[in-house]
């Protein structure tokens, strides 16, 4: 269990981790900050040390024992407009310059995965809820500080690293979540109450860029590939993309596979 008193003294928030649950082992930090939301403060962080069930909204599972990092933070940011896809944007970028505090350098590929030498490291789910009239939001950030490798076998469809197999000092836990909390905090501060996002959609740019903004789409249960232009970010954090018929659409994860025009199809 970590240290709550130690990690607050490392806050430099308004909200975000002012409020603190944490867990030895849950089901899933977004299911437990999902039933608390209503009767919690904005702010409000959910961690556990291991969760038993986490899924992705198309059912992906990722895996989550200990030596991981997962938290759920709960966002009441007063808006009435979906936010979902820019506050994935916002966790992986927090999660991308935490990594760069430490000296590690990230690769944010869309639309949620945080990589490092092509391998996972880290991921960011959002989900909202209705209260009140206006949307609340739970941000869960995971992070794979040192995950026994031995564990991975069998687990995971896609390979991936720990913070500890390219980290060369101590790890502490709680001073990497308090750095990701106040990178998280400044961004939405810079993003919903300066009006500035463009930070957040920098690193995402850069991924998207090495690719020449060529990307292959197709929907889900569909066998064709289309290959279209990206074309960027909305102001709601949306991927927009044009096809070679002049046909403009937003990208959904949900509804979409997507692949950049350089990677191989399998």
């Amino acid at each position: 269990m970590l240290d709550y008193n130690y990690l607050k003294e490392k806050l430099n928030t308004e909200h975000i981790g002012r409020s603190f649950i944490q867990f030895e082992s849950l089901q899933s930090a977004a299911k437990k900050a999902r039933i608390i939301s209503p009767h919690s403060p904005n702010g409000m962080v959910v961690y556990t040390d291991t969760q038993w069930e986490n899924k992705t909204k198309r059912d992906k599972v990722w895996f989550s024992p200990q030596g991981g990092v997962y938290i759920s933070i709960i966002l009441d940011l007063k808006v009435k407009k979906d936010y979902c896809s820019l506050l994935t944007l916002l966790g992986g970028t927090a999660l991308y310059h935490t990594l760069k505090e430490l000296g590690v350098t990230p690769i944010l590929k869309w639309p949620n995965d945080v990589l490092i030498d092509d391998k996972k490291i880290g991921a960011v789910f959002v989900d909202n809820i209705t209260c009140d009239y206006t949307e609340r939001y739970i941000l869960s950030i995971n992070l794979n500080i040192g995950i026994n490798r031995e564990l991975f076998n069998g687990n995971l469809d896609s390979p991936a690293i720990s913070l500890a197999e390219i980290y060369n000092s101590d790890i502490v836990t709680e001073d990497i979540i308090a750095m990701l909390l106040n990178q998280t905090d400044g961004l939405i501060a810079d993003c919903f109450t300066k009006k500035n996002c463009q930070m957040i959609y920098e690193p995402w740019e850069q991924y998207i860029s090495q690719f020449d903004n060529q990307v292959r789409l197709r929907k889900y249960g569909n066998k064709k590939w289309m290959e279209c232009t990206i074309i960027g970010f909305n102001n709601s954090g949306e991927l927009g993309f044009i096809q070679s018929n002049g046909v403009t659409d937003i990208i959904d994860p949900k509804k979409y596979e997507a692949i950049m025009i350089k990677e191989s199809i399998k």
